[in-house]
This record gives C-alpha cells, sequence and structure tokens, in this order.
C-alpha cells in the first residue's frame, strides 16, 4: 500500500483559512457581547436606599444628671408591612444605572441616649444601638426594558464604633426570581452587606456658657428645658439620618426560567399581629393562589394579582386572624406571560403562629 499523499498548503489556500477563521472568531465576539455568558458575575450592584428611619418618633425624654447637666433619651420603632421604599442602583461592570423600588416587611428598634453638661464642653451621644430584621420584595429598572426582580432577607444593627462615631450594618441574603432585557431569561442568588460609620452629633448642643451661670453660692442651674430636649432632637435627628441602608449587593445570575419566592411572613408570627399578609415575589405580572396547611387543617388564601408589574404579590387577608396557632405550611402557586412566554412557578415555607 501506498503512504498516504498530503496535499501542501498553498498561500492561497493560506489566506482563505485565515479569512474563515477571523470571520467565526468576530462573530463569537459579537454573540459574547450580545448576551451574557450561561452562568456569570454582572459585577456590584451600589444600591442605596432610604428606609424612612429619619428621626426619632417623639421628643426626647430629657432629665437632670446630678451636676447640673441633662441626660436625654430617645428612640425609634418600626413595625410595618408592606413598607414601601425608593433607592437607586448603579452598576458600573455593565454601565447601568437606574432605580430600585422594596416593599419591606421589617421590626426595627433603636436607643439613644445624649448627655448634655451644664455649660462649657458640648453634648455627647453615651449610648446608640438597636437593630431588627428585614424581609423585602425589590425591583431594579435600568431603563430600556432591562430589568431585575428579587427579594431580600436579613438582619441590620447599629451601635457605638467608637465614643463620637456610630456604625449601621447589615447583611442580607438575596434571591433574583426573574429578569427582562439584558438579564432576559436570568435568575439567580447573592448577598447584600454594608456597614458605614458616621460622627454623632456634629451639630451638638451644648449647656449654657461659661459666665451666663447662677451667682456664686447658688444651686447649679440645669439647661432651660426647651434648649436640651430641642437641641437633642436636632442631634439625634442627624444620627438617625445618616444611619440608611447602602451598600454593594452581589450577584450570581444563572440561566433559568422565572422562579416564585415567598417573602413574607417570617419564621415566627404573633396571633397579635393585625397588618402582616402573604407577599410573594415573582415575574412581573403574575397572578398566584395560596393556601395554609396544618395537619389536617388547611384553609384557602386565595388570589392575588400583580397590578403593578414590579413582581410583588400581595394577599389581602391579614395572617394571624386566618391562622389558629400552630405550626402551618404556606403553599404558593403563580402564572405569568413574559411577552410570548408563558410559565408557571410555585413556592411554600412554614410558619408558627402563637
Amino acid at each position: 500500500m501506498d503512504p498516504p499523499r498530503f496535499r501542501p498548503i498553498t498561500p492561497a489556500m493560506n489566506t482563505r483559512f485565515v479569512a474563515v477563521a477571523a470571520t467565526i472568531l468576530t462573530l463569537a465576539g459579537l454573540a459574547a457581547q450580545a448576551a451574557p455568558a450561561a452562568g456569570f458575575d454582572p459585577g456590584d450592584f451600589d444600591v442605596q436606599i432610604d428606609m424612612g428611619m429619619n428621626g426619632p418618633n417623639g421628643a426626647p425624654s430629657c432629665r437632670d444628671d446630678g451636676s447640673g447637666g441633662q441626660v436625654c433619651t430617645t428612640s425609634q420603632e418600626a413595625s410595618a408591612s408592606g413598607r414601601a421604599a425608593k433607592g437607586t442602583v448603579r452598576n458600573t461592570s455593565r454601565n447601568l444605572s437606574g432605580s430600585i423600588e422594596t416593599a419591606c416587611d421589617l421590626s426595627m428598634r433603636m436607643r439613644v441616649e445624649v448627655r448634655i453638661p451644664r455649660s462649657g464642653s458640648a453634648a455627647k451621644v453615651t449610648e446608640f444601638g438597636g437593630g431588627g430584621d428585614m424581609r423585602c420584595s425589590w425591583s431594579m429598572d435600568f431603563g430600556g426594558g432591562t430589568t431585575l426582580t428579587g427579594t431580600i432577607a436579613g438582619e441590620m444593627k447599629q451601635g457605638l464604633a467608637s465614643a463620637t462615631t456610630g456604625y449601621s450594618q447589615a447583611h442580607f441574603s438575596v434571591t433574583v426570581v426573574a429578569g427582562a432585557g439584558e438579564f432576559a431569561g436570568y435568575v439567580g442568588s447573592g448577598t447584600w452587606d454594608e456597614r458605614d460609620e458616621f460622627p454623632l452629633m456634629h451639630d451638638a448642643p451644648s449647656g449654657p456658657q461659661a459666665g451666663s451661670g447662677p451667682p456664686p453660692g447658688a444651686a447649679p442651674a440645669s439647661p432651660p428645658p426647651s434648649t436640651a430636649p430641642s437641641g437633642a432632637t436636632r442631634s439625634l435627628a442627624s444620627v438617625f439620618a445618616a444611619a440608611r441602608e447602602g451598600g454593594a449587593m452581589k450577584l450570581k445570575l444563572r440561566k433559568g426560567r422565572p422562579i416564585a419566592k415567598i417573602v413574607a411572613p417570617a419564621p415566627k408570627l404573633s396571633r397579635t399581629d393585625t397588618r402582616t399578609v402573604l407577599r410573594v415575589v415573582t415575574a412581573p405580572g403574575a397572578t398566584c393562589t395560596a393556601s395554609a396547611r396544618s395537619g389536617a387543617a388547611k384553609v384557602a388564601l386565595g388570589k392575588a394579582v400583580d397590578a403593578d408589574r414590579n413582581g410583588a404579590v400581595a394577599f389581602t387577608g391579614k395572617l394571624a386572624s386566618l391562622l389558629k396557632p400552630g405550626a402551618w405550611k404556606l403553599s404558593a402557586s403563580c402564572t405569568y406571560a413574559l411577552g410570548a412566554r408563558k410559565g408557571a412557578a410555585a413556592d411554600s415555607s412554614s410558619v408558627s403562629v402563637a
């Protein structure tokens, strides 16, 4: 048998090969730019949201500190179902910027104590702390039809970083239930962490200045009642304003159909709760039905529609009034249409009513 004979590569053949290879590589590059990979890191989303914790619930309560000064305390408490908030979001990796809207179930408490001396030195914060938990639906809109929809759930904490500095930190788990436009056909998960430090009492009041006190031998005078509380209110308002939520949301996206996620209620529900409803997050515009089961008992929770097309589906029935004490399994089934594509998604969670 004769050995195989190889046809030599001529310059013309080499030119054609280079041209074909270049075309293939160019098309591949364009395709890679047009759509993200099957699973990809889109880069950090810088999220800033004002959750509405902008000041104390009321006027501070002040008392004499025994040396002519005053100690003023105030607090901020928030407990809500479906509280709406807005903010901004930016992703420099993909050159995107837009808005974010949230609806949150939250329970938070913060307490601040301020010491206001009789004269001379400025007031200072001697106690600053608190925290709570939050569960939200969120929807990002970058314009041009590019959106992301999902949930966050986690805890927040505030405290003293030093004698003159406070901090606000949070850690949330993130679920991406649907995307559109540049993120069409993607779901995923991630985290949203933030820690901010800020000066306390940068506009702090002080007591009466030296030389304005009582005559020698007289009892020391406390700051005028109208001065101490109002000054404390101004300073405390600045503290609350600084303790807002913001930070980098880190997401890992993957190809997948939209999913459903029950974001509320929390695992424990008080029978005295008069606000919490079942809230589900899924593809925008969905219609969902839900039920609750405990042993042989079953309660139909009805049907709800995402009329605002932001992915958040809220049922109207107050859960604490519908469910007897005990352990319940909540189930939700949703249908949606994204353009010409229709689909369905479901989720379940557990809640203990006591």
